[in-house]
């Protein structure tokens, strides 16, 4: 008796999910939403230092200057 209630119970968690699927994929602009502040701010950040046009100058590292001799 009580395998076949769980075996009911999860037969109905895998229904509600298939359902909330079917919902998501019929009407996607229903379920849509905008990201927090805090998720657009790291997204912004991530983009500025790929952009090569960044205002930050890149680490130049010069091999063939040894340590400790003036050019």
């Amino acid at each position: 008796m009580a395998a076949e209630a769980q075996r009911l119970a999860a037969r109905r968690k895998v229904e509600e999910s298939a359902q909330k699927l079917r919902d998501v994929l019929g009407h996607p602009d229903r379920f849509a939403q905008p990201a927090p502040e805090g998720v657009l701010a790291e997204y912004r950040h991530l983009l500025h230092d790929a952009d090569p046009d960044s205002t930050v100058p890149p680490l130049r590292v010069d091999l063939t200057k040894q340590p400790g001799r003036a050019t």
